[in-house]
């Protein structure tokens, strides 16, 4: 009984601590911009103090009717401009824009965000976002937003046409290699080879159709 008194009174302390702490300025700008149990996670608080000391500031609440569903428009604008900017334009405020922007994994708007290369862009669509976004060492977000901005649709496997040329490397080279010259899955590969009876790659016995396709 008197361990669990000393632990109670611990804690107890540990909340009087936390509310008596002196707010700063900082801290006192992202009340109202969410929800007070939000604000006070963030802030290392608990609820009842972002309660009241939003209340002496004469802050209101956040509305409770605001918009919870994100449109594809308001996506495409994260980390394109400062994420203040982005709340005043979309009506929402700077945590929520923060979070979501965080959640999908896009970069902070900054002077030090790397640029997409003429090389880069003509990749876009060509693969998964997923896929894509690890081989230029970029955020899945970030890949997504940035074609998206383009009007590039996006990479569909089902709907991504065969050509002659590439016919011609099946079988040509190994399969690994055929996949990432072609930006398609191994599997893609195997599929279309295999649909066309072509026997999987052997060196010997395709030297001269190596030399016909000028590898």
């Amino acid at each position: 009984m008197v361990g669990k008194r000393r632990i109670r009174k611990k804690q107890k302390l540990g909340r009087m601590f936390r509310a008596s702490r002196s707010w700063q300025k900082w801290e006192e700008k992202l009340l109202g911009t969410a929800v007070d149990r939000v604000v006070a996670a963030r802030l290392g608080r608990t609820r009842t103090a972002v309660l009241q000391h939003r209340r002496i500031l004469g802050i209101a609440p956040v509305p409770l009717n605001l918009p919870s569903e994100w449109t594809p428009d308001q996506d495409e604008v994260l980390g394109k401009m400062p994420d203040v900017e982005t709340a005043r334009r979309i009506g929402r405020s700077e945590l929520a824009v923060e979070m979501r922007r965080q959640k999908l994994g896009i970069a902070k708007a900054d002077s030090k965000s790397r640029h997409y290369t003429p090389e880069e862009l003509k990749l876009l669509g060509t693969m998964p976002d997923a896929q894509l976004a690890r081989l230029l060492g970029r955020f899945e977000g970030g890949v997504r937003a940035h074609r998206s901005a383009l009007g590039i649709q996006k990479f569909d496997l089902q709907r991504r046409p065969w050509t002659a040329e590439q016919d011609v490397l099946l079988g040509a080279l190994p399969d690994v290699e055929v996949a990432r010259r072609l930006h398609r899955t191994l599997e893609a590969i195997k599929v279309r080879r295999g649909k066309l009876r072509i026997p999987v790659f052997a060196r010997s016995a395709t030297i001269g159709h190596m030399k016909r396709i000028k590898l």
